[in-house]
């Protein structure tokens, strides 16, 4: 218990909202960088779901102060801004001059390139998933010019996604359109794509440590619980012990309280996981099991008294 909380206070200090971005260095990743002629890009994840293996998203193109006028949750453009978001659910999108431009929601699969083998929440709740975003903001002075590029940067919310850690790391992948490639962490291809008004990044996505160690508590209990009833039902067969009504109602208790566990595991994990395949499934068998053997050593408990 002392380790466990002291385990807590350190994952906490190190990362409150469970959202870090590795920082590279190069100028841009702050918003002290660009005070004109840029239109910044802020990131917040809002939910992830590991079955469907895709994250809800809000992007909010963020342009300076000689470009928009600025409030708390929104900018009154003073040029004409287009937006692209790769995602499932959304297009091209524009914002007039003098429109209200907010966050754009986007719905983005979660492919997993770089850990294809712990992206399943099967192997719950180990599971890692990686996102790959892209992104790119264009800007005209008027309705009859053409679009042009225009510097921007990604900054990313540290809003917490509920059940998950995630951390995000700068790419310069959006023309190549594979973050896998070497060249998509060059330092210099990252800054020259941010200056031509494209991002790119990774997002990790993992159980956070409260799902993780709630999780190995709930199944390691269930074991536990299921032993101690498997260790009382061999002594009452082994006629070490004699067979009451007590033994039965806890025996049966102990069955209920392993479904309620079950239920108890955060995050929701579905039926059919790779813990249920080995604890939670053979615990419930050995548990009906004892029912049954408690419940027939109860019915003849004569023999025992014989």
């Amino acid at each position: 218990a002392v380790a466990f909380t002291t385990l807590s206070f350190i994952v906490n200090s190190y990362s409150p909202s469970g959202v870090t971005t590795q920082d590279l260095g190069i100028y841009g990743e702050s918003s002290e960088d660009f005070d004109a002629e840029a239109v910044a890009i802020y990131v917040q994840m809002l939910s992830f779901d590991p079955e469907t293996e895709r994250a809800e998203m809000a992007y909010y193109p963020w342009p300076t102060d000689d470009l928009s006028q600025q409030f708390s949750s929104s900018v009154l453009s003073d040029t004409d801004i287009r937006f692209f978001v790769d995602s499932q659910n959304t297009t091209l999108t524009e914002f007039p001059a003098g429109s209200q431009i907010g966050g754009v929601q986007a719905t983005v699969d979660v492919l997993s390139t770089d850990y294809p083998e712990l992206a399943s929440d099967s192997i719950y709740p180990f599971d890692r998933y990686v996102l790959d975003s892209f992104a790119r903001v264009e800007v005209r002075a008027d309705s009859e010019a053409p679009y042009e590029t225009i510097q921007t940067f990604d900054y990313f919310y540290t809003s917490p996604v509920p059940g998950f850690d995630v951390r995000y790391e700068r790419l310069g992948a959006f023309n190549s359109g594979y973050a896998s490639d070497e060249m998509s962490k060059d330092l210099f291809q990252i800054a020259a794509e941010r200056a031509d008004g494209k991002i790119s990044f990774n997002a990790v996505i993992e159980r956070s440590f409260a799902v993780k160690s709630i999780a190995v508590f709930i199944y390691s209990f269930i074991l536990i619980a299921t032993l101690a009833l498997l260790w009382v039902t061999s002594l009452m067969a082994l006629g070490k012990r004699t067979p009451s009504m007590e033994s039965l109602i806890w025996a049966a208790a102990s069955m209920l309280g392993i479904l309620e566990l079950r239920n108890l595991a955060p995050g929701a994990p579905r039926i059919g996981v790779f813990a249920d395949l080995v604890i939670f499934f053979p615990s419930l068998i050995l548990s009906l099991s004892s029912v049954a053997v408690i419940t027939y050593l109860w019915n003849t408990r004569r023999n025992f008294e014989g």
